[in-house]
């Protein structure tokens, strides 16, 4: 069927200070997970799978639903993604075609750690205004507690940045996208009250090394699924808490906000003043 004049999208189609764009997280696309940082949450999760009783599965197609049936197995519909099913079978049944380990992989996922600039090409030819993509802690401040910074990573981060805004793309940043270092998790991840010290300390160096481009900031998206990992085994760290499965929900949730809080206090108060927007 050929394609009429109403079947495309214009930009002019939307107000003038509307900005179109696309998004998408650290873990979901850098890949590189032992380049230039510790493990996270998700490395771990991934990792250890043999460890689990199940496994997930993002969108599952109908045609391995039935595959799965043939085996004895119904593919169990646990939660809803971005309007998307998260299936749950278990780990010792495999059919060819599911390809869920792979899905969620971050060993490797789009590369763009080393694909920086076949990404801004991409995005370019997509003609968006504005691209949002998560910063990884680990890559940043790669010990977290002692506050030296990944210089690698930095420099990654300082290269799309610079790339993103030749190519008249306006970078928006998110500072976090539920990627915990391993070794915060250690401590209890963001069950620990003390992670709103560490993620204040960890804005400012952001503000401070990239907020002289950057103008636009989200401080943590999909905040509700960084809590599910702590009463559900679907999203990582993939607790799966019987006994305190909801209130470790909410302690996380708990957290995040205050540190939300936390860091808009802190960008308002001695940030915003250099914003500079066209």
């Amino acid at each position: 069927m050929a394609k009429t004049k109403s079947s495309f999208v214009s930009r002019k189609q939307f107000p003038d200070n509307f900005l179109l764009g696309t998004a998408t997280g650290a873990y979901q696309v850098e890949g590189a997970w032992d380049e230039d940082k510790p493990p996270s949450i998700w490395d771990d999760y991934f990792h250890n799978q043999a460890d689990r009783k199940y496994r997930y599965s993002l969108d599952m197609p109908m045609s391995v639903v039935e595959k799965y049936k043939q085996k004895g197995v119904q593919p169990r519909l646990v939660d809803i993604y971005k309007g998307m099913g998260v299936f749950e079978v278990p780990a010792d049944v495999v059919v060819v075609d599911d390809i869920n380990n792979q899905y969620f992989d971050g060993d490797i996922a789009a590369d763009t750690y080393h694909q920086t600039d076949t990404d801004v090409q991409l995005l370019r030819e997509l003609g968006v205004q504005v691209y949002r993509f998560s910063l990884c802690p680990n890559r940043i401040i790669p010990e977290i507690h002692d506050h030296i910074p990944g210089h690698c990573g930095i420099a990654y981060y300082n290269d799309l940045i610079d790339k993103l805004i030749a190519n008249g793309i306006t970078p928006m940043v998110s500072l976090y996208h539920f990627d915990v270092p391993t070794k915060v998790s250690n401590i209890g991840g963001l069950t620990n009250a003390h992670v709103r010290k560490f993620y204040l300390q960890y804005a400012r160096f952001c503000f401070e090394t990239f907020g002289d481009r950057v103008k636009y900031w989200t401080v943590a998206p999909d905040l509700q699924l960084s809590a599910e990992g702590y009463g559900s085994e679907h999203f990582a760290p993939g607790h799966q808490e019987k006994i305190f499965s909801g209130y470790l929900d909410y302690l996380v949730l708990h957290n995040i906000l205050v540190s939300v809080a936390s860091v808009s206090k802190l960008y308002k108060e001695e940030f915003k003043k250099n914003r500079m927007v066209k």
